[in-house]
């Protein structure tokens, strides 16, 4: 049975180059003033005191493109503020270890949905 779900989760070969298409649109679509504004928030609320600031790869510069095309600057900014609201991935844990990456907070709309809905 674990194999049927598995298989309906899996993207074909076509489908991944068609998402690999699509975002590579979206990130052209986004002003790159809009993806540096949404970096620069991030590296403001949650890597101000960091000795060793974050850098805008084009890895990250693509993720944050592809947020800001499905959501929008003000709903990534929420993410981020959700994620700097939540203590577990401030640190609070078990594992004394912070949780709060770009690549996590802006990783599938799951994360980005569930980081938004912590500001509640």
């Amino acid at each position: 049975m674990s194999t049927m779900t598995d298989k309906r989760f899996r993207l074909t070969k076509a489908e991944k180059q068609d998402k690999a298409v699509s975002d590579r649109k979206k990130e052209e679509l986004i002003p790159a003033e809009d993806i540096q504004t949404i970096f620069n928030y991030y590296v403001q609320v949650l890597r101000s005191d960091s000795k060793r600031k974050p850098m805008l790869d084009a890895k990250r510069r693509r993720l944050l493109a592809i947020a800001i095309y499905d959501y929008d600057i003000d709903a990534c900014k929420a993410a981020i503020d959700g994620c700097s609201n939540s203590h577990f991935h401030m640190g609070q844990n078990k594992a004394g270890k912070v949780y709060n990456s770009l690549e996590l907070i802006f990783r599938d709309t799951e994360h980005i949905e569930r980081f938004m809905g912590y500001n509640e």
